[in-house]
């Protein structure tokens, strides 16, 4: 009992993740700029590399199974990190009209904080359940 309450308690920790991923991504996906300084003044990525895309770099989850029972979810770079979208209007544009901006879907975002939504309410049901059993358990014991 005590190995399903450690795979829940990974799997409460990968949904808390995914759908913390989820919102940021939701948030940023207008921004054309990055917060990080280092990326404003130099367009400089973090290894270094000089890049012309300076915005915000969204992230997936993938989540994967750990040995020995339990979840991982670890945050992956999406590729390409922006979509050039025209609007000549815009202060970020260049000189063709075209903004790039961070290669988010906010459907698949929305559909990310759903997952994320039940899978944490499913693990939080298995954390219920297993201490209900070990609670009929110390009853029975006493």
């Amino acid at each position: 009992m005590i190995q399903s309450l450690h795979t829940s308690i990974s799997g409460l920790t990968a949904a808390v993740k995914r759908a913390s991923v989820a919102a940021s991504n939701i948030a940023n996906a207008g921004s054309t700029l990055s917060m990080d300084p280092v990326l404003q003044i130099s367009g400089a990525d973090a290894d270094g590399q000089s890049d012309a895309y300076s915005g915000y770099r969204p992230v997936r989850i993938q989540q994967k199974t750990v040995a020995g029972g339990g979840t991982e979810a670890v945050a992956r770079p999406v590729e390409p990190p922006f979509a050039p979208v025209f609007d000549p209007g815009h202060p970020d544009a260049d000189a063709d009209g075209v903004v790039k901006l961070p290669n988010v879907s906010l459907v698949e975002e929305l559909v990310e904080l759903k997952r994320a939504h039940h899978a944490y309410k499913a693990n939080l049901a298995v954390i219920r359940t297993v201490n209900d059993l070990l609670g009929t358990l110390v009853d029975r014991k006493a």
